[in-house]
């Protein structure tokens, strides 16, 4: 009886179709999760504008974002409403402790890049840092976030003055 091995040619073969699909395949699993990367931070900074969004209203109170371009920070700060009482501002403070709010932070991860520009005008001339503004009432001041990966992708994230809608755009 006669056993049935694999000749040198058939092995060669075997790995030259491995080979061939895997340099086929691997460029394009590189660029998928490159891209996902990127969508992952897009959405990471979506979602601290939408925060700072609902923290505003559900806490009836202001919500700032501040971006250290050096740093390449986003600063989410909460300030607390004054509790409630029947004595004049000035006084409404004496003698008891205040919370200075609630704060967080977001990094961009290394080889991303953010650029934050307000778009009102009032924002723009008022503002020598970067920074936008949520309101109780659900307003803020509007905000252009343009964010840039090494890979060369890119997405501009606005936010809506009037409505604080947050779109999110390729580029």
């Amino acid at each position: 009886m006669m056993k049935r091995a694999f000749t040198l040619i058939e092995l060669i073969t075997i790995i030259v179709i491995i080979a061939v699909t895997a340099g086929i395949l691997v460029p394009s699993f590189t660029g998928y999760y490159n891209h996902s990367k990127f969508n992952g931070v897009v959405r990471d900074i979506r979602d601290l504008l939408a925060e700072a969004h609902d923290r505003a209203i559900s806490k009836d109170t202001t919500t700032r974002i501040t971006f250290d371009a050096g740093r390449q920070l986003f600063d989410l700060q909460v300030t607390p409403p004054l509790p409630p009482t029947d004595l004049p501002v000035v006084y409404a403070d004496e003698g008891r402790e205040v919370s200075l709010g609630e704060r967080r932070g977001y990094v961009l991860r290394e080889g991303f890049e953010a650029t934050l520009r307000p778009l009102t005008q009032s924002a723009q001339t008022q503002e020598t840092s970067k920074a936008v503004t949520f309101h109780s009432d659900g307003s803020n001041d509007g905000v252009e976030v343009i964010v840039a990966s090494i890979f060369g992708y890119r997405a501009k994230i606005t936010v809506m003055p009037s409505t604080g809608q947050t779109l999110v755009e390729d580029l």
